[in-house]
């Protein structure tokens, strides 16, 4: 994969609301408080974990542009994608779809996502 250097207007932080430890390139969301939390299957992600946090410790999310993203499944480029269960990125299928992968890859594999 190519280098990728985010611009810092693209990158937001905010406490972590659960422990983010070994969840870089997840989605991620707000839970009520507006804190930073791993986004579940179809979820309104507002972007990926960039800099991993434990509980009430300051993360970093990346909110726009093209980003890095974890697979939670084998994609081809193009694919247009959400959030599973895990934050990872799978095939957009009734939740929110968050951007396209312009890289396809397998499972576990991190892809840039250009997000919508």
């Amino acid at each position: 994969m190519a280098v990728m250097i985010i611009d810092a207007a693209w990158t937001w932080a905010k406490p972590a609301g659960q422990d983010l430890t070994g969840k870089l390139w997840c989605f991620a969301k707000l839970d009520s408080s507006g804190n930073i939390v791993l986004a579940g299957n179809g979820d309104a992600a507002v972007g990926v974990i960039h800099e991993e946090a434990t509980s009430g410790n300051p993360a970093s999310i990346q909110i726009g542009c093209v980003a890095k993203v974890k697979l939670g499944a084998t994609l081809t480029p193009g694919a247009r994608v959400q959030s599973d269960g895990n934050g990872n990125a799978i095939a957009a299928a009734g939740g929110t779809t968050l951007g396209c992968i312009l890289e396809g890859g397998n499972s576990g594999e991190i892809v840039p996502v250009k997000f919508f």
